[in-house]
Parts: structure tokens; C-alpha cells; sequence
């Protein structure tokens, strides 16, 4: 079920312009760190999806403190580096890719966004990225360089790894 922060979190009504900008946390597997950033609003999911690098983006855990944390609706089903998932602690949803975290206000006709109340350090301690093994510095590298390359400078990649791997295999037979 696709849940736009529209639809969840609406434009402040007491704030008199547009283009707001809002305090949020950012979880951020890859490098596996929570950040406080900031967020220009427009009144849409637009801002969010953007910083979230996706299309769609749904509501995928409320805090007890209002708090809401935003994924990409379609994280799990896309392909993901081993290491781009995360969940929180005590749940049993994961989550691929990045993740938002908004702060909330309930009004008398509904909710509004406001700065997150959470901290980076709150977020840590429940937030779990996958274990780390010995190759893991080695995959973080790797997953980094690879979300810069293009489709082509991957094909190129490719070959160059598919070339290195017959070349081993040769060796190895002699």
C-alpha cells in the first residue's frame, strides 16, 4: 500500500510560506550512519522522495514520540547492495535503502510536519544495519563507488571483472 507523506504528514497550515525547511534525521546504511539534516518543503512528497533517491515513499514506522520514519515503497523489491538494509530494533520489518525521519504534530484536522524530536543517538540505539564480517570494509568501499558509475562504466566493470576471473581460472589450470 503506497502512502504519500502528503497523505500522512501534510504542509504545516500555521506556517504562512511554502519552501519551509524542516529538520529531519537520515538513515543511511551504506555508510552505515544516522545525520541530522535539513529539508526544503514544497508541499509535496517531491523533497522527500528526492533525498530518499526514489518515486514513491511510504510511512514505515511511528515513533512513540511522533516521529515518522520514511523508506521507499518499492525498496524491497528493487535490487540492493548486501548492506543497503536496515530495521528497527524490537520489529520485524526491514528496510532497504535510506531512510527519513520526520517529526509530527496532531492538530485538530490533521497531522503536520514539524522538525524531528529524535536524536541521532536515540535513533542509533534502536536502529540495526547487518552484521559486519572481515569483507565488509571491502563491500562498503565497493557499494560507494559502484552507486556513482553509469550504466556503461558498470558493462565496461563487468567485462574487466569477467576477463580477470578467466584469466585466474587459467592460471589456476596450469
Amino acid at each position: 500500500m503506497r502512502t504519500t507523506l502528503a497523505a500522512a504528514v501534510t504542509l504545516n497550515r500555521e506556517r504562512k510560506t511554502l519552501n519551509n525547511i524542516t529538520k529531519i534525521l537520515v538513515i543511511d546504511p551504506l555508510k552505515r550512519r544516522i545525520t541530522k539534516e535539513t529539508i526544503e518543503e514544497d508541499g509535496s512528497t517531491k523533497p522527500y522522495a528526492a533525498k530518499l533517491g526514489c518515486e514513491w515513499i511510504t510511512a514505515g514506522f511511528h515513533f512513540k514520540n511522533g516521529d515518522v520514519l520514511f523508506v521507499d515503497d518499492e525498496g524491497l523489491i528493487k535490487k540492493q547492495p548486501s548492506l543497503n538494509y536496515f530495521h528497527i530494533t524490537n520489529t520485524e520489518q526491514v528496510f532497504a535503502g535510506r531512510g527519513i525521519i520526520v517529526g509530527t504534530r496532531e492538530t485538530s484536522e490533521d497531522l503536520v510536519n514539524t522538525d524531528v524530536k529524535s536524536t541521532e543517538l536515540e535513533v542509533a540505539l534502536k536502529v540495526q544495519f547487518p552484521p559486519i564480517d572481515k569483507d565488509t570494509p571491502a563491500k562498503l568501499e565497493l557499494a560507494s563507488k559502484l552507486a556513482t558509475l553509469s550504466v556503461n562504466e558498470l558493462g565496461t566493470l563487468v567485462v574487466q571483472i569477467t576477463q580477470e576471473q578467466q584469466r585466474n581460472t587459467t592460471n589456476d589450470q596450469n
